[in-house]
């Protein structure tokens, strides 16, 4: 990331990719829930408008959007998330703080890693399918609890974000 906010007007880059495969399947859930860590809420971010677009057409859907950082200022998009949240009362966003004292957490801020947020959410194999993005630990922890929860390799979709 460093690299992108030190660039200089004129500097190149070479790049390849994308090489991911975590897109916005056509299923039709009565809820999305969206997981991530870190660098990992960015195509979360790229699907805001296909899901609002989704919301205002299928009057049962929920979307639920969960964002697992350190400490606040670790959180990326976390106003345009907030924003989109307060567009529909079926749209949800969590910033979940690992690192952040419970009792100075804000409007949208919950405390512990984001795959707590199943504490709360209450995961449904028969109505939601799940996205997960980011570290590799917390995706295969994530992945494994949904298992244990009775879903299927087809609800839940996975990408690791690994460092090079």
């Amino acid at each position: 990331t460093q690299l992108l906010f030190n660039l200089k007007p004129g500097d190149t880059l070479k790049t390849t990719g994308p090489f991911g495969r975590l897109t916005l399947k056509q299923d039709n859930p009565k809820r999305y829930i969206f997981l991530a860590t870190s660098t990992g809420i960015t195509p979360y971010r790229a699907m805001l408008p296909e899901l609002t677009k989704r919301l205002e057409n299928d009057p049962e859907l929920h979307v639920t959007i969960v964002q697992g950082v350190q400490t606040r200022a670790d959180l990326l998009y976390h106003d345009a998330f907030v924003t989109w949240a307060k567009t529909s009362p079926r749209a949800t966003y969590r910033a979940q703080l690992s690192r952040e004292n419970s009792s100075t957490l804000g409007e949208y801020e919950y405390p512990g890693y984001v795959q707590t947020a199943f504490l709360d959410l209450h995961p449904n194999p028969e109505e939601d399918l799940v996205y997960l993005c980011g570290n590799p630990g917390m995706v295969d922890d994530a992945f494994s609890q949904l298992k244990d929860r009775g879903f299927t390799i087809q609800q839940i979709v996975r990408e690791k974000y690994i460092s090079r």
